[in-house]
């Protein structure tokens, strides 16, 4: 992911375009391009959704078109913590080695010294650096992973698009009032993504 926005916006430039706007453009054909060509098992094991793989993908296209004004954000914020944690790490500031990988729905900016938890940013997730906090980390004794977690917020922030940030903002306000909580029962996009078996909402 990271070589296919480096390998855009390099190209962009040498033709004389601006480069971020060729590392965005390849990155999200990457993205795009791996979501084409993945295929779960379940997916496989059933002809409906085969014969709907088509308009699925087209509707998941919409979403992250829809979405993007999040995810350029959490590509700013996860690049520059990112940059940040790579600088630290030369210079044995910063311990843990920042990396950047696709899974979940999602660009992911792993062991990123600007997030202290995990956080999804349209279709990115910003991780931290604690073992609790990692793509691979496992929720409710191993019931699912973080990753797969915080990737239910990316599902919705396909549906809110630029309104998912303002809705987020008063779904943690709701919980924090009511709960005492960002997370609490009253953060009402927080429900399905923190069930035992998480779903978007």
């Amino acid at each position: 992911m990271a070589a296919a926005a480096v390998l855009g916006g390099t190209g962009s430039a040498l033709s004389g375009g601006k480069f971020e706007n060729g590392a965005v453009s390849g990155a999200f054909s990457r993205l795009f391009n791996d979501e084409i060509h993945s295929d779960s098992s379940q997916e496989s094991n059933s002809d409906n959704k085969k014969r709907n793989r088509p308009l699925n993908v087209s509707v998941d296209y919409i979403g992250k078109i829809w979405s993007l004004p999040n995810t350029i954000i959490g590509l700013i914020y996860g690049g520059l913590g990112h940059l940040i944690g790579e600088v630290g790490q030369f210079f044995g500031l910063y311990t843990a080695e920042p990396s950047i990988s696709f899974d979940n729905n999602a660009i992911q900016f792993e062991n990123n010294p600007l997030m202290l938890s995990a956080m999804t940013l349209g279709n990115v997730i910003v991780y931290g650096n604690s073992t609790e906090m990692q793509p691979t980390s496992l929720r409710y004794n191993g019931a699912h992973t973080l990753g797969f977690e915080e990737m239910q917020h990316t599902y919705q922030a396909q549906i809110l698009g630029p309104f998912y940030f303002p809705a987020h903002i008063v779904s943690g306000l709701s919980g924090l009032i009511n709960n005492g909580n960002w997370h609490g029962g009253s953060a009402f996009l927080e429900r399905g993504p923190h069930r035992r078996r998480p779903t978007a909402w």
